[in-house]
């Protein structure tokens, strides 16, 4: 495994809510770019995937692209002329989508990428990149279960069904669903979605996500994982030191109308059966 003595060596520490970011993600990859083999920084930009996802959905919705991603924007728009060009998952929502038709039509079209995105997940990468997007996954999912009951709500239209665990989720009655051995984290994801402050509970999130990638790259001395953990970390800096009240609220609002949405699209289709 090739080693990153002078990168790491030379990379500035980081705090979640900083008054400051050391660095854009934008400046990181371009020291990147000149320092990792290309196969490194090919895996390096994978960690943004979740970035592309967004820009297919929002593509002409919104004018802004959305970085750090896998694509650039000009990659993107080149890709768009033969879609076939894209990562695997994304060929396969663009031919659905030509075809009018929708996987898994009780879902955002976000979540049916997510769909194809973790179907796809043995061929787009290993290590590292691997079992980051699985943690995501049960992180992700978790949180939804938990967010779900407490409003008294089913999940099901929500988890994104890749793995054993989700059947707990949907099915145990316990608090911690009967995952707390396998998953730790899930306690402190119970105690603060009691509080009702979105702002806590995302940053309960965030911290949880940095233990993991703390306690993955706990041996990983001057290696490319250690790159990846940091390139995951600034762009969480760079989100919290973004936000502001005003933006804050916008989010949570959006997020309770696409709740709003989707209930009554369940509903719709419930009565329409």
């Amino acid at each position: 495994m090739n080693r990153y003595y002078f990168l790491i060596s030379g990379l500035f520490d980081l705090i979640l809510d900083s008054e400051k970011i050391p660095a854009t993600s934008r400046e990181f990859l371009d020291l990147c770019e000149g320092e990792l083999s290309v196969e490194d920084f090919d895996e390096l930009k994978k960690i943004y995937i979740f970035n592309d996802i967004k820009n297919v959905v929002n593509y002409k919705i919104t004018e802004k692209y959305l970085t750090p991603s896998y694509y650039s924007v000009d990659e993107f728009n080149e890709n768009l002329k033969d879609t076939d060009s894209f990562f695997q998952f994304l060929s396969d929502f663009y031919y659905y989508k030509k075809q009018d038709k929708r996987l898994f039509p009780e879902t955002t079209e976000e979540d049916e990428l997510l769909y194809h995105f973790y179907q796809n997940l043995d061929t787009f990468g290993k290590g590292f990149i691997y079992d980051y997007f699985n943690f995501e996954l049960s992180l992700r999912n978790i949180s939804i279960a938990i967010s779900m009951r407490k409003r008294e709500l089913d999940a099901s239209n929500y988890i994104i069904n890749n793995g054993d665990y989700c059947q707990n989720l949907l099915k145990n009655t316990n608090s911690d669903f009967g995952l707390s051995k396998e998953f730790s984290f899930i306690e402190k994801l119970n105690e603060v979605y009691e509080l009702n402050d979105l702002a806590l509970i995302e940053k309960k999130i965030e911290e949880i996500r940095w233990d993991w990638l703390d306690q993955y790259s706990l041996e990983d001395f001057f290696t490319k994982n250690l790159v990846f953990v940091y390139g995951i970390k600034l762009a969480s800096v760079e989100r919290w030191y973004s936000m502001t009240p005003e933006s804050g609220e916008l989010i949570f609002n959006k997020l309770i109308e696409q709740i709003k949405e989707k209930i009554n699209f369940s509903r719709d289709m419930q009565n329409w059966r």
